[in-house]
């Protein structure tokens, strides 16, 4: 796990600048800082040590001189590929995931990334055909950012590094602020600096001496149904999800994992509890005890024996760690548990250097009850407006009394209105100071058409393409949150939910194994019921996931309702009867004021 800095293409001073900005990336590999230069290539690499008790220093050569890599993340299954290749085993001289990988690119060329599981983000260069590629794993769970210019391609992991290393000049980007604002961070390729670009997950640049091709590699789409019953669904993604964690947990250094006390964290944490005898956990506590959840990770990790830490977070804390954050960022923070993450990684990298964490969870097995039954909204919604059902004037009359009587064009702008954290006239509102009011309507033109063209682009049902739609829009910005709050203070996080095996096998499932009505509730009972009122009541979200934790997580954990990571809004804004602001706009508010 580590930073890596560079240029593919004209290199002319470039060395120099590499040099100069590689330590900005410290944070991420604090272990050693290496470069390697060639004639169309500079690559800067700093190094976290994970795997191998030798740490293998990055740029890293293939045995043949044939390409020469910087990389960030951790390949999983190294040992497999060593295990099923002689050819590859025999060039491999320690046991390292970085050997594997260079050596893999020698063989078989950039295409070798396909048979790699694990989390990565790398610069390489094939010395024989004079070609760089920048690569991003499946899901984007590491991160990396790019600069096209006409003769040369800029990348690093991290945007302050990037643009110290271009060059260019801040140009705030009105698409990625408004995608922040409305979103919680900027959807697609875009970030907060015009001309500068995150690499899509799955993805492949191609850079040579033509105009940088982008292609993907592996995608989030529909797999073919699993044609097996419920019970044979639970045995692969257990098997699944224990081996995710069994290769995951693979480190010569020390491991721990995040305990919230819900019931993504508490059953990761059953499953690496059986790979590892002494293992300890960690959580959040919050002075303002109506908020404070630490009593439930307290309670899972006495029943499953773990070492356990619980770190009280208070208010003044809080609001310190915020502006610390978004000074080390150089951009907004993503949301308020943000912050909180970061000063948990703080705490346990005084010991160790790897954690599991659950993010992925809801956007996999459907987890967001309410908004995952939004299609079930609208399809009543078109029922009642066509006057099919005797039940009309019921219906209409909730969806007005949520919506107003906004008549909406099809789903996706119904899916919007939802989904949205800010609405557009508060988007205005809040970007005023820093855009004017063409570039705000012409980045939300520019967003919610995006939107609209993954939901056509997918062969599917409603609610199908919604969880879809979170893997692709939703997950990003949550892997930006754990990537930023544990690599500020050395520590890589780890995702076994997001395997992309286990992922794609989800895709495959029926929408009612992972959502189903409780037992013994009638279809007619809630026929007429939005979301909001059968979510956690009538139905079961996750219904796979709790299933599979029963007997290692207790019941209460297992069925007690979601409620994420609260952070009480008076640790980050003034809260006042005065003001109607949601505690959301005041956190938005709050962190462009802090980095503009």
């Amino acid at each position: 796990m580590c930073g890596i800095i560079g240029v593919i293409g004209h290199t002319d001073g470039a060395a120099k600048r590499v040099a100069k900005h590689l330590p900005s990336l410290k944070h991420r590999g604090p272990d050693y800082q290496g470069m390697e230069e060639g004639k169309r290539f500079v690559f800067g690499h700093t190094l976290l040590s994970i795997i191998c008790t030798t740490p293998v220093r990055q740029p890293i050569v293939a045995s043949d001189k044939s390409w020469t890599l910087t990389y960030n993340g951790e390949i999983y299954n190294y040992v497999e590929l060593l295990a099923d290749d002689k050819e590859l085993r025999a060039r491999c001289t320690l046991s390292s995931d970085t050997q594997v990988l260079v050596e893999g690119l020698s063989l078989y060329g950039i295409d070798f990334v396909t048979r790699v599981n694990g989390m990565f983000a790398f610069a390489a260069f094939d010395h024989k055909t004079q070609t760089g590629y920048l690569v991003r794993d499946r899901l984007g769970v590491k991160p990396l950012y790019y600069i096209s210019c006409e003769d040369a391609v800029f990348f690093a992991s991290e945007l302050k590094a990037l643009l110290g290393l271009s060059g260019k000049p801040k140009e705030l980007d009105p698409e990625g602020f408004y995608s922040y604002v409305r979103f919680r961070y900027p959807l697609g390729e875009r970030t907060f600096f015009k001309g500068v670009k995150t690499l899509p997950p799955g993805s492949i640049l191609k850079v040579n001496d033509q105009a940088p091709c982008l292609r993907r590699f592996w995608s989030v789409t529909p797999q073919p149904p699993f044609l097996g019953d419920y019970a044979d669904a639970l045995s692969v993604i257990r098997d699944l999800l224990e081996d995710a964690v069994h290769i995951q947990m693979r480190s010569d250094r020390s491991f721990c994992t995040y305990l919230s006390g819900g019931l993504d964290s508490s059953y990761l944490t059953a499953i690496a509890r059986q790979n590892k005898e002494c293992l300890d956990t960690y959580s959040i506590g919050l002075v303002e005890k109506e908020f404070d959840e630490s009593r439930y990770s307290s309670e899972v990790s006495a029943r499953l024996g773990t070492n356990h830490h619980t770190y009280c977070l208070g208010p003044k804390e809080y609001r310190e760690e915020t502006e610390e954050l978004v000074k080390f960022l150089g951009t907004p923070a993503g949301v308020p548990n943000q912050v909180a993450l970061k000063v948990l990684s703080r705490e346990l990298s005084k010991t160790h250097r790897c954690v599991l964490s659950g993010e992925g969870a809801d956007e996999i097995f459907g987890g967001y009850g309410r908004i995952f039954l939004l299609p079930g909204d609208w399809l009543k919604l078109q029922s009642a407006q066509a006057g099919k059902t005797g039940s009309d004037k019921s219906v209409l009359a909730k969806i007005e009394a949520r919506y107003g009587r906004r008549k909406f064009v099809d789903y996706p702008d119904f899916f919007l209105e939802r989904y949205s954290y800010v609405g557009h006239a508060d988007v205005v509102v809040l970007l005023a100071p820093y855009f004017n009011k063409k570039e705000i309507m012409d980045a939300s033109v520019s967003l919610e058409a995006e939107i609209r063209s993954l939901f056509s682009s997918w062969d599917a049902d409603l609610f199908t393409k919604q969880l879809l739609l979170f893997q692709k829009i939703h997950l990003p910005g949550l892997l930006f949150r754990l990537d930023s709050a544990t690599m500020a203070h050395s520590v890589e996080g780890r995702v076994p939910f997001l395997d992309h095996r286990l992922v794609e096998f989800m895709n495959s499932l029926p929408w009612e194994y992972k959502i189903r009505m409780k037992q013994g509730i009638d279809k007619s009972r809630v026929a007429n019921l939005l979301s909001d009122e059968i979510s956690e009541k009538y139905d079961i979200p996750k219904a796979n996931l709790k299933d599979l934790a029963q007997g290692y997580v207790p019941n209460d954990i297992i069925w007690r309702k979601k409620v994420g990571f609260p952070i009480p809004p008076a640790y980050y804004a003034e809260v006042s009867s005065s003001n109607s602001k949601s505690p959301y706009f005041l956190w938005v508010q709050t962190n462009l004021r802090l980095c503009m």
